[in-house]
């Protein structure tokens, strides 16, 4: 894609991903997500994430509007965390393997 194209002549979804690398992971967890029937989404994807393209596939795949959290706070705002939020997936933010999405077994 040309980066010079205007803005007006791009599609949504190139405008939501200016980040392309991360587009494939987001779509694949997604998937994962709704093939599993998981609507609890944990994020873990750092100070510099990018949370809104997740709001956007996961709505689209589930065909509801998931409860996403951010989930394994470890700075002040962890006091903050939702005690009634279990995630079934966890998309997280890994600096070897980019963003990996992982299912979660209920924690008794």
């Amino acid at each position: 894609m040309n980066p010079y194209e205007s803005i007006l002549r791009k599609t949504r979804a190139s405008q939501r991903y200016v980040r392309g690398s991360v587009r494939g992971s987001f779509e694949k967890a997604a998937l994962m997500a709704a093939f599993h029937r998981c609507d609890q989404i944990g994020l873990q994807l750092g100070g510099n994430g990018w949370e809104y393209p997740v709001w956007v596939e996961f709505t689209r795949a589930l065909n509801r509007q998931p409860r996403i959290e951010h989930y394994g706070v470890q700075n002040v705002s962890a006091s903050l965390a939702p005690q009634d939020f279990t995630p079934c997936l966890i998309l997280e933010s890994r600096p070897d393997r980019g963003v990996v999405a992982r299912l979660v077994a209920a924690e008794k």
